[in-house]
């Protein structure tokens, strides 16, 4: 099976898997525990957080594991909303986030807060001036995505965090963007949330950086500073750690591999007739285009069948009915046409980008004879 789909999740990388197998087998210990096993673990979790640390420049305080990239979203959006100091507050977002974070913006429409929804241009970029402008003088949080999880642009931050008030508190999903892009275009923000299976790490655990006094979300036995209450899972919060060193420090050349993967496989969809590509530019990892004449379900099933795992958008609503909110923002027109996303990792070869233009080109020349 050839694999496109890194923007949903990514292999282990080996060093990953060789730590979190070690630790499975014989660091099983509670952190909590005074015992020895307790402690090693302890040092185990609180290695792990300071090679975090250091690679943001942090302190260890500012590091908090949380159990997914969502979790870190809800955390850092809800401990804002518990901060506010006008009630009940306004929060500004875009249209085109992760259900993360919009389904947080709804629940919190319901506690009476009023949210405005920043609507990109049709490159799927929203303005850090139009962002700005929404900002009122009750305006608690304004949350921004690093890199769209499903057309990969990437969004003006630095833009956006020059021109706020340091009252407002700026978040950011950075879920796509760390360990894949330079870390002075996301970690600048009050908080910022990463997710471990998206750089190599394992599933089911992430990342929450701080630079603001958080309000507890879960509430228990007070691990992480009690923000987030529950036994830590020591193994994969290491394999993570591994994964984010291992990421960071190949970051440049694996982006030079895929940003050459990518030119090819634009152009080559390019050349297919009845397919567009979305944006003319984004994220080199990930390439997003629609199908003429084609069911989404249908394309990727028949993609399946020749070898090529891929998605038409965002994981989480794999399987879905509804048209993207994504695509929606943008103004693209959905019906009748199939989305389709690429997204490159490490791993990949041009070999593999000759045999998917292959392929495709195959499918659609068959359905239309």
């Amino acid at each position: 099976m050839i694999y496109f789909d890194h923007a949903a999740t990514c292999p282990m990388s080996e060093r990953a898997l060789e730590t979190m197998t070690a630790l499975l087998r014989e660091g099983y210990g509670n952190p909590s525990s005074p015992h020895r096993l307790g402690r090693e673990a302890k040092n185990a979790l609180e290695g792990a957080r300071l090679d975090v640390a250091q690679l943001f420049d942090l302190s260890m305080k500012n590091v908090i594991f949380t159990g997914s990239g969502t979790e870190a979203d809800n955390i850092a959006i809800m401990s804002a909303y518990k901060n506010r100091k006008k009630s009940p507050g306004h929060m500004v977002t875009t249209a085109m986030e992760h259900e993360a974070v919009l389904k947080c913006a709804e629940a919190l429409e319901e506690k009476g807060v009023e949210v405005t929804y920043i609507a990109p241009n049709k490159n799927g970029v929203v303005s850090a001036e139009d962002v700005l402008a929404a900002v009122r003088e009750d305006t608690f949080l304004v949350s921004v995505m690093a890199v769209n999880n499903e057309v990969g642009t990437v969004q003006p931050l630095k833009e956006i965090s020059a021109g706020l008030d340091g009252g407002v508190h700026l978040h950011v999903d950075a879920v796509q963007a760390a360990g894949h892009r330079p870390m002075d275009t996301y970690a600048f923000a009050h908080t910022v949330a990463m997710s471990g299976h998206k750089f190599y790490g394992p599933k089911g655990v992430g990342i929450l950086l701080t630079r603001k006094e958080l309000e507890p979300v879960i509430y228990g036995g007070g691990q992480e500073r009690g923000i987030r209450s529950g036994t830590e899972n020591v193994p994969a919060i290491c394999a993570m750690a591994e994964a984010l060193k291992e990421a960071e420090a190949h970051r440049e050349e694996d982006a030079a591999h895929m940003d050459e993967l990518s030119r090819r496989l634009r152009g080559g969809l390019e050349e297919i007739q009845g397919v567009a590509l979305t944006v003319p530019a984004a994220d080199g990892r990930i390439v997003h285009a629609m199908v003429e004449g084609m069911e989404r379900d249908v394309l990727l099933y028949q993609l399946d069948r020749r070898g090529f795992a891929l998605s038409g958008g965002s994981a989480c609503q794999a399987g879905a009915a509804t048209e993207s909110h994504v695509l929606r923002a943008m103004g693209v027109d959905q019906k009748n046409r199939a989305p389709m996303r690429l997204s490159l990792g490490r791993e990949n070869t041009m070999d593999e980008v000759e045999a998917f233009l292959k392929a495709l080109r195959e499918i659609l020349e068959g359905k239309r004879s």
